[in-house]
């Protein structure tokens, strides 16, 4: 994190925010807060000294707005999956993981939203009812919309009805916010990147009480026209709803004009009340130049502000909108650009609108009573401006290449400049109860936006890996009255498989500015998988209870690492991290790994054969080819770290000993043809098999012992797609079962091994990479592990999900899964 010393800027912030008038901290129930879509947050506290408080990792990508009410923050994902989060701990309250099966983008005709497609448009929340709206795309039986009223107390799915866009849905996609109003549920549709099939661009009109009798409103059939943008429809206080079209099918020659390129009043049963298209749309249409590529903002004095891909701000009346004509004013909202320009959606803070321009921000200083604009000024150059918001008296705008910006919002000056890692294009934070929550992938990071008056050092706790039933070494945080003010402890609990002592004495117990008391942490898991709770702190402080976030773990397994293709190791689910002797960065040549049957240590193997020691591991020499063929590398069940005794496997099929280990027997060889892939050995050592990219099996012995049995699995001859192997914990010659895993996520059972079920599909497209058994796992009830090329890992059969170690989203580096 780099944060600028500004303390004037700073101060100056606090001041003017000393001069707000007081309210209650707002919830953030839809996009950019409003149904103006002004993003503007006047509640939060200055933003002063902005550090961070949590992060949550989520299943899925990321689109949509996270939104708040009280203390629980919601996020949708890709994987349709929904979460209620503790806006203090980030801890998870509950989650709906049952809505469906998100599309894969590979099924697709186009797009640009991976792996798959499922909740991307910003749900919206009626907080009198306590129900949250979400759109999800899914697959089953066939590719639909789902509108969802999910309870966000607990989660649960209230009802849920299909919703259907005027064209196909393969073709019609989902990522503009929704909106509430009139008692309905607004759905806007576009298409998808890259325009491919025929749809309309269409506004769908949900009854919020449940299912009943859609309205809508669609362009003429087949004419594109989508209304995309990631802001969604505005309402104004009459209940009339606005949104922006893109480009239509008949560029520059429709006759009739079929409302591309236009900003829509409709009705609140979405019958067209009015309309404005700029007297250029001709050009705008032939060029897929989408007017509707930011959503329309509702301004005072009955004024629009609409920006699109062109460059070009117009303002808007709401009423007379002047059909085909010059805007009341126009002009450059972003200096220099006249294609691609602006995307997303706006914050308004008057005098200022705030552009998220393509390569800047750039902020407006609007008249809406003559209407014009003048640029005030443009922040600093990023790989893409997301949408903004004002929270704490600053601009807040995320580059998706990995920063969060916090900006001045009277001069651009950079505030803050917060790394992130990576966020989805068009995120955009929101804020509530002093704090800053911002989508970045598949984390959810959150940030004060001042220093709390109660401090927890650290902020929480997180407990390795270790055996259900077991007691881990205590953890402790020091609990210190941050304020001015003296700070009174009235209790201290604690939840989930976890137990507190603490040093605070008798409470209630009162301590003076700068001083507390320290509270110490045991973790005793009673189940396998992430467990989590938090240490509760009643105190008379502002924002009490104030909580101690706590994660532990519990798995099957001593250790789990994603080996990634540059020869980095990273720990998964609470693995302690293993030093890796080898690392070549922008040359994928790691080929695999192995842990010794101890899971202390072990070996990256790279393309040319060489056996890299990772941890504390004696040396050993392995077959060196000077070319990349190597492909897999395995310990006998006696390796130590002393003697580490295994095989190494190339292309062709040859099985390498090293460290002394016995030599093999049969086995299967493809001299000059690159077709094996992986090696496993029996759990007594005894023989193994190899895989080879068609998926056959090819067994061999160890030493003297007798040969497996020949078994087959599934079979793909003269396509290489098998790529991985796994055998059940404690196979045996006398009782072998496996899977086999091919390239788009299918994981095959062979010998005695009972049926697989839930595992992650990818249809016609080649990224998963490796799959692993549970320890737990039994032959008749396989359960365990795939993993996907961008580091994703994805459980099937019942496993626990495991926390990541790495993941590298649209990068397909994650080359091997090691569990020990």
């Amino acid at each position: 994190m780099n944060i600028p010393s500004f303390r004037r800027l700073l101060l100056a912030l606090a001041m003017a925010l000393a001069l707000t008038p007081a309210s209650v901290l707002a919830d953030w129930t839809t996009y950019h807060l409003d149904q103006s879509r002004t993003g503007n947050d006047t509640t939060e506290p200055a933003a002063t000294n902005v550090s961070s408080a949590w992060n949550a990792n989520v299943s899925g990508q990321i689109y949509a707005e996270p939104l708040i009410v009280g203390n629980t923050v919601l996020v949708a994902t890709e994987q349709n999956n929904v979460y209620g989060l503790d806006a203090a701990t980030g801890a998870v309250l509950w989650s709906n993981t049952s809505l469906g099966t998100p599309v894969t983008q590979s099924t697709l005709p186009c797009g640009n939203i991976n792996p798959v497609v499922g909740i991307t448009g910003t749900p919206v929340v009626d907080t009198a009812t306590s129900l949250m709206y979400v759109v999800a795309t899914l697959a089953q039986p066939n590719v639909h919309y789902e509108l969802y009223a999910i309870n966000i107390n607990n989660g649960a799915t209230a009802w849920h009805e299909t919703v259907s866009p005027s064209g196909n849905p393969i073709y019609q996609g989902q990522r503009s916010a929704l909106a509430l109003a009139n008692g309905r549920v607004y759905i806007p549709f576009g298409g998808r990147s890259g325009d491919c099939g025929t749809y309309s661009g269409t506004v769908v009109g949900a009854l919020a009480s449940g299912p009943g009798t859609l309205v809508s409103y669609a362009l003429p059939a087949g004419h594109e026209g989508g209304i995309w943008a990631p802001s969604g429809s505005a309402v104004d206080g009459s209940g009339n709803v606005y949104v922006t079209t893109g480009n239509t099918t008949c560029g520059s020659t429709c006759n009739p004009f079929d409302f591309g390129e236009t900003v829509l009043k409709l009705s609140p049963t979405l019958g067209l009340v009015d309309w404005w298209a700029p007297t250029n749309w001709p050009s705008l249409n032939a060029g897929d130049t989408d007017v509707g590529s930011v959503g329309p903002a509702l301004l005072p004095n009955n004024r629009i502000f609409q920006v699109g891909k062109g460059g070009t701000g117009y303002i808007l009346n709401t009423t007379g909108m002047g059909h085909i004509s010059n805007a009341p004013f126009s002009g450059s909202a972003c200096p220099g650009m006249t294609a691609d320009a602006a995307f997303g959606g706006t914050a308004w803070a008057a005098p200022y609108i705030y552009v998220p321009c393509r390569t800047k921000l750039v902020a407006l200083n609007v008249n809406t009573t003559t209407p014009s604009f003048t640029v005030a000024w443009q922040g600093p150059a990023v790989s893409y401006s997301g949408p903004p918001i004002l929270a704490g008296g600053v601009v807040w705008t995320i580059d998706p290449a990995g920063t969060l910006y916090g900006l001045n919002p009277t001069t651009g000056a950079i505030v803050y400049n917060i790394g992130i890692t990576f966020a989805n294009h068009f995120a955009t934070p929101a804020a509530a109860g002093g704090r800053l929550f911002v989508p970045a992938g598949q984390v959810l990071r959150a940030y004060n936006l001042a220093p709390p008056p109660v401090t927890l050092n650290p902020s929480s706790l997180t407990f390795g890996n270790r055996p259900q039933g077991s007691t881990s070494p205590a953890q402790s945080s020091t609990i210190t009255n941050s304020s001015g003010a003296p700070l009174t402890i009235n209790g201290i609990s604690i939840s989930g498989d976890f137990a507190q002592t603490n040093t605070c004495g008798t409470l209630p117990a009162t301590f003076a500015p700068g001083t507390g008391c320290s509270v110490s942490v045991t973790f005793t898991p009673t189940a396998s998988g992430t467990r989590t709770g938090s240490v509760t702190i009643d105190d008379s402080a502002t924002g009490s209870p104030h909580q101690l976030r706590l994660t532990g773990y519990s798995f099957a397994f001593k250790a789990a690492h994603t080996l990634d293709g540059w020869g980095g190791l990273h720990a998964d689910g609470g693995t302690p991290p293993l030093t890796d002797s080898a690392y070549w960065p922008g040359w994928k040549i790691a080929r695999s790994a192995a842990l010794l049957p101890d899971a202390s240590a072990g070996y990256v193997l790279d393309g040319y054969g060489g056996a890299h020691t990772a941890g504390t591991i004696a040396n050993v020499p392995t077959a060196y080819f000077g070319f990349d063929i190597a492909r897999d590398i395995v310990f006998l069940p006696t390796a130590t770290a002393a003697n580490p005794q295994g095989y190494t496997l190339d292309g062709w099929g040859g099985i390498h000993p090293f460290g002394g280990a016995p030599a093999i027997s049969g086995g299967g060889y493809w001299p000059f043809w690159d077709i094996a892939k992986r090696l496993v050995l029996l759990s007594d050592g005894t023989g193994g098999y190899i895989l080879d990219g068609w998926g056959g099996l090819h067994g061999f012995a160890v030493g003297a012992n007798p040969m497996p049995p020949s078994l087959s699995s599934a079979f793909w001859p003269g396509w290489s797609i098998a790529r991985d192997i796994a055998l059940a914990p404690g196979s045996t010659a006398a009782n072998v079962a496996g899977v086999t895993l091919d390239g788009y996520g299918g994981v095959h059972p062979f010998g005695a091994s009972g049926a697989v079920s839930g595992e992650a599909l990818w249809p016609n497209w080649d990224i998963a990479r490796a799959v692993r058994y549970s320890q737990d796992s039994t032959a008749a009830n396989p359960m365990g592990w795939t993993l996907d090329g961008w580091g994703g890992i994805h459980q099937f059969g019942g496993a626990p999900a495991i926390p990541m170690g790495g993941f590298w989203p649209n990068f397909d580096i994650a080359t091997q899964l090691i569990i020990g």
